[in-house]
């Protein structure tokens, strides 16, 4: 009950960055094929077959935005 299958991630950032380096902007996204995996996984005293876990935020897809001036 304690094992997890292997998995992987893949991560897909496209961004552009103007002539001086001033201005950046970039779309990204996280675990984009949405492969669900555990941080934690223990088991639970005195009680047979219950198993307790803990999934970070990369365990689901997430997407964003991000810009960022340089001055």
């Amino acid at each position: 009950l304690l094992e997890q299958g292997d998995y992987g991630l893949l991560d897909i950032t496209l961004g552009i960055v103007d002539k001086e380096g001033r201005y950046e902007i970039s779309v990204f996204g996280k675990n984009v094929t949405d492969e669900h995996f555990y941080e934690d996984m223990t088991e639970s005293n005195g009680v047979i077959g219950r198993v307790f876990t803990r999934s970070p935020r990369g365990a689901r897809a997430y997407y964003g935005l991000k810009a960022k001036f340089n001055f």
